[in-house]
């Protein structure tokens, strides 16, 4: 059939020209980006493929850039141990040389001077050893003091009942923590003697009136040691389970009592100030007792068979410290696939302070601690000796970890590019026929176009 309305070969060519100006459209694009996927449309399965190389590749980059900075933190840290392990050489030296008894006292001064100077030393160098602000030799962090120990709760957060009548016993009322300036309490007896007494956690009777008869514990029915650990020192009552009872440094207030001038007792850096055994029977019946620069625990206790009353309770908080460096654990990804969580290893921190390291209180200047000296340093080197073995173990690993990561690097990179990269031999093949194609379907849809006009010969 002739028709003039619909040019079926036209449409053809229309639609084969088409086709072949986009296949010279994808050749071009893939040659000017370098990609065979360039989008979605492309390969859908295979952009996922490399797209998820790509995570891959950019982990193993990253990780190795991060295994290289925990090197040079271990490096860093290594070049500080190395300088306090000769200071510590020439402290044991200094030992060795002071345990000689031909020595003189002025002698043994001049070394303990020098031994001074060698700890500041070792302080400064652990606390400024820093690389990516981490000082991983310098203290650890100090422990934040607990609220509750065991059911005994901080002086802080006990209700005292000021005014009010309260049973006594061998419980404690509260602990005072570590960061407290100082405690005071007072306290009346209500006709039967009450005492005050104060432990560390150790065992250790601090304040109050000793073991005996006729004494406020005789009233608890405890007249022994092991009565005494029985009933006190127990995990409830916050005490460790090596806690053991001992009153060698008992400030022992049966022996005095006076309430306007109470004695002072120092002990561990803490400062006392008892009254001494109030006894209601002879109309002494006020016990007060302050504690300054709390450096330990110190468990709180009123012990009798009757009731007292506390008249005063009260506390003053230390004031915030200076921030002093501190060392802490410091992680490195070692691993990080698509996927996967990141897996860790973790430095550990080698505090190498006078004070960690057990040389803080060594003393040159008498032959005999001079000797006891020689075991503190043995043991200090042995612990940095320690460090720089852990130090060198890392290394060594993650060096042999970056390696690993770069070969992956190359290798997965080789295998995304054989999913996504364009083959340039293919593609300018591709281009060269679509453009061929477009040529000719241009030739051929002009000759199309000139059917219709035969009918024009049948009209004349």
């Amino acid at each position: 059939m002739v028709s003039i309305r619909t040019n079926l070969m036209a449409l053809t060519g229309q639609q084969h020209q088409a086709q072949s100006q986009s296949n010279l459209s994808t050749a071009l694009e893939r040659l000017s980006s370098g990609l065979r996927i360039n989008g979605a449309k492309d390969d859908a399965a295979g952009q996922g493929i490399a797209n998820r190389m790509q995570s891959n590749i950019n982990a193993h980059s990253t990780i190795a850039r991060g295994m290289n900075d925990g090197i040079s933190l271990m490096q860093t840290a290594e070049g500080g141990l190395n300088s306090i392990n000769e200071m510590l050489q020439r402290g044991r030296e200094l030992a060795v040389k002071a345990a000689t008894s031909t020595l003189s006292d002025s002698d043994r001064l001049a070394i303990q001077n020098e031994l001074i100077q060698i700890r500041e030393q070792i302080d400064y160098t652990s606390k400024n050893t820093e690389a990516f602000d981490k000082t991983p030799l310098a203290p650890l962090p100090p422990e934040t003091p607990a609220d509750q120990l065991g059911n005994v709760q901080s002086i802080r957060n006990i209700d005292p009942k000021l005014g009010e009548r309260q049973a006594s016993g061998e419980v404690p009322l509260g602990f005072v923590p570590t960061d407290v300036q100082k405690f005071e309490i007072e306290t009346w007896d209500i006709g039967n003697n009450d005492d005050i007494q104060v432990f560390t956690r150790s065992g250790k009777h601090l304040v109050g009136t000793p073991l005996g008869a006729g004494s406020t514990w005789e009233t608890r029915y405890i007249d022994t040691e092991t009565e005494l650990e029985n009933k006190l020192f127990t995990p409830e009552n916050g005490f460790p389970d090596d806690a053991s009872y001992d009153d060698s440094d008992l400030f022992d207030g049966s022996e005095f009592f006076n309430i306007t001038t109470p004695r002072e007792m120092s002990h561990n850096g803490m400062k006392f100030t008892y009254s001494g055994d109030g006894n209601a029977s002879d109309s002494n019946s006020y016990e007060t007792l302050a504690i300054e620069n709390v450096t330990e625990p110190l468990f709180v206790v009123v012990t009798g068979g009757g009731e007292f009353v506390i008249e005063e309770f009260k506390w003053e908080d230390s004031p915030p410290l200076e921030p002093i460096p501190t060392s802490e654990p410091v992680d490195v990804v070692t691993s990080a696939s698509f996927g996967d969580s990141a897996k860790k290893v973790t430095i550990e921190p080698s505090p190498s302070d006078s004070e960690t390291l057990g040389i803080a209180s060594i003393d040159l200047s008498q032959q005999e601690s001079a000797s006891d000296a020689l075991a503190l340093f043995d043991q200090a080197i042995q612990t940095v000796d320690g460090y720089r073995s852990q130090y060198g173990a890392l290394t060594n690993r993650f060096e042999g970890a970056i390696e690993n990561h770069r070969q992956q690097e190359i290798t997965t990179s080789a295998a995304q590019s054989r999913i996504q990269d364009a083959d340039y031999a293919v593609e300018v093949a591709n281009m060269t026929k679509a453009q061929i194609l477009q040529q000719a379907g241009t030739s051929v849809l002009a000759q199309a176009n000139q059917i219709p006009q035969s009918v024009l010969s049948l009209l004349g």
